[in-house]
């Protein structure tokens, strides 16, 4: 087996589709959403003579004083192979002044002499739920949960309707929608330009849009989500909701117009997003959580997160900051 940099993303997008619940977070589109929010991307392989059979996107976050560190969301990398990949990533840190490298779902030790490993925290959430859309629209709706089967039938008896948009003036309506929802549950939320870099990006491969739930065209929306599809898997991404006429019930809808969606796309999974059942911010994520369970996916749980440090001076003078912040 042989790692190595990637120069050219030609063909790359075709093989991480290829995979059992196709990872979005570590593909080439990803790294270009990250690209343009001004955070170089860089992307590793693990070839058995010409044949790909394992990728890598590492993104680059700067630190002041010229200093960064870089991240791997969601990493699905054989652990065999892991030292010649570090190997290969210290390079790059070297190039790029990074203290450290950020790996996802590991799913034992990572083992690395040279290095030192240091379990940490994710900065994805660290469960979600899947459900399997290879069942039927009547199965689907079967296997939720009683009150979330009534909602969905009590908002459709109400005449709430859902349309799909990838127009980018549509994001405007998207964003005031997630900022309400943020400032009711008390969560943070990332700039506008990051959503619309998203619909923009995934959406000129198909691969991203919006679904908006109203009740006529000359009515405020009640609910958007921003819904991806990649290879075999739709997620659940971000969504928002209005403060207004909720008891219609637009927002589980608005989940199950997706999830039909996403069958109609020929995808086998749909990802909740992320939720807080065993692990993360169990009270603080609650009412989103009760949401999701609803639905009756798979809870899903991803491996630990660890550092791999570069500098150990640096990486613990950044632990100590980040106490005292």
């Amino acid at each position: 087996m042989t790692v190595k940099q990637i120069a050219k993303l030609d063909g790359l997008n075709d093989f991480l589709k290829s995979q059992p619940h196709s990872e979005l977070l570590q593909s080439p589109l990803w790294g270009k959403v990250q690209q343009a929010a001004g955070r170089p991307s860089f992307l590793f392989g693990m070839f058995d003579d010409y044949e790909l059979t394992a990728s890598c996107l590492i993104i680059k976050h700067q630190l002041p004083l010229g200093k960064s560190w870089l991240y791997s969301p969601r990493l699905n990398w054989p652990l065999d192979y892991m030292p010649q990949l570090i190997d290969e990533i210290a390079k790059i840190a070297k190039k790029e002044n990074a203290i450290f490298w950020k790996a996802e779902n590991i799913k034992n030790q990572i083992r690395n002499t040279k290095y030192e490993i240091r379990n940490t925290n994710p900065l994805q959430p660290q469960e979600t739920f899947i459900i399997n859309l290879t069942q039927s629209d009547d199965q689907l709706l079967k296997n939720m949960k009683p009150k979330t089967r009534y909602n969905i039938r009590l908002a459709q008896k109400k005449g709430v309707k859902t349309r799909w948009s990838t127009d980018a003036a549509d994001i405007n309506v998207f964003y005031d929608l997630l900022t309400s929802t943020a400032r009711r549950q008390k969560i943070k939320i990332h700039p506008k330009s990051h959503y619309q870099n998203i619909l923009k990006i995934l959406s000129d491969q198909n691969a991203a849009a919006l679904a908006i739930a109203e009740v006529d065209s000359n009515s405020k929306p009640l609910a958007a989500n921003l819904i991806t599809f990649f290879g075999d898997t739709a997620t659940y991404l971000h969504g928002g909701t209005s403060d207004a006429r909720r008891s219609l019930m637009a927002p589980y809808l608005l989940q199950w117009e997706a999830i039909k969606e996403a069958r109609r796309r020929g995808c086998k999974f749909y990802d909740m997003g992320g939720c807080a059942v065993k692990t993360g911010k169990i009270d603080l994520w609650a009412g989103i959580s009760r949401f999701k369970t609803g639905f009756n996916g798979e809870l899903t749980q991803f491996g630990p997160t660890y550092d791999v440090v570069f500098n150990r001076a640096w990486h613990l003078g950044l632990l100590i900051a980040r106490k005292l912040l």
